[in-house]
């Protein structure tokens, strides 16, 4: 079962993007999905996340910044630690 993911990450990972950011090499969208993430994740710690995933907080970070890109699988792990951690 996917878990249902906040409509601006699902706008931005299906964002056909053509216009590189800022000349980083980075897509648009990677870093709007990026963005969506953090806001998702709100107070929560970034090494709290990370944990929760089994991933270091230094890939995450890189995820939430754009630097990494983020498949809709990731997204939706991403937002289950989310909501698991809101829960308890």
């Amino acid at each position: 079962m996917s878990t249902k993911l906040p409509d601006n990450l699902v706008a931005a990972l299906t964002a056909t993007a053509c216009n590189y950011c800022a000349g980083t090499g980075r897509m648009a969208s990677d870093k709007q999905a990026g963005n969506s993430l953090r806001r998702e994740r709100g107070d929560i710690s970034l090494r709290r996340i990370a944990k929760e995933m089994s991933f270091s907080p230094a890939y995450i970070c890189d995820i939430e910044h754009g630097k990494r890109r983020i498949t809709r699988m990731l997204a939706e792990r991403y937002v289950s630690a989310v909501r698991r951690i809101r829960s308890t």
